[in-house]
C-alpha cells in the first residue's frame, strides 16, 4: 500500500512539474536603444494605434506602413532623448498638474473627462497608458523649452 502511494505521489508531481514547464511566451521585444533607455515594440504599437485613430478621426489619409513605422520611430527616439534631458535637468510632472492638462484636452475637444477616458479606450489605449504619454509630453516640452 505505501508503495503504490509513493507511486501515485511520483506520478502526480511529475505531472504537475510537467505542466509547469511551458514554452516562453514573448511580452514585448527591445526595438531601439536610447542611451539608458529602450524603445519596445509595444511603444511603436501604441504610437501607430494612436495615430491611425487620429488619421482616420480625420479623415486623413495616411502613407504606406513601412514610412509611418519609419516616423514614428524617428519620433520615440526623439522623444526619449528629449524624456532622457528632462529626467537629467530635473523636470518632473506631479499628478495635479496632469489632471490640469488632461482637463485642458478633455475642454479642448469638448468633452468631459468621462468623455475623453471613452475616446482613449476606443483608440485602443488604456487610460493610464495615455496619462503617461500626456507626462511624457509635458517633460519633454519642458526640456524643450529649457533649451
Amino acid at each position: 500500500m505505501k508503495f503504490i502511494s509513493k507511486l501515485l505521489s511520483i506520478c502526480l508531481l511529475t505531472a504537475v512539474t510537467w505542466q509547469a514547464v511551458a514554452e516562453p511566451v514573448e511580452l514585448d521585444r527591445v526595438r531601439v536603444i536610447v542611451n539608458d533607455g529602450v524603445i519596445l515594440q509595444s511603444d511603436i504599437d501604441s504610437a501607430t494605434k494612436t495615430l491611425t485613430a487620429n488619421a482616420r478621426k480625420n479623415n486623413q489619409e495616411l502613407p504606406s506602413a513601412d514610412i509611418i513605422q519609419e516616423q514614428i520611430l524617428d519620433k520615440l527616439i526623439l522623444e526619449k532623448l528629449q524624456l532622457q534631458e528632462a529626467d537629467r535637468i530635473g523636470v518632473r510632472i506631479d499628478d495635479t498638474r496632469l489632471e490640469s492638462t488632461l482637463n485642458d484636452i478633455a475642454k479642448n475637444n469638448n468633452q468631459t473627462i468621462e468623455q475623453l477616458r471613452q475616446t482613449v479606450r476606443e483608440e485602443g489605449l488604456t487610460w493610464e497608458a495615455f496619462r503617461e504619454q500626456i507626462r511624457d509630453e509635458i517633460a519633454a516640452s519642458e526640456a524643450r523649452n529649457a533649451w
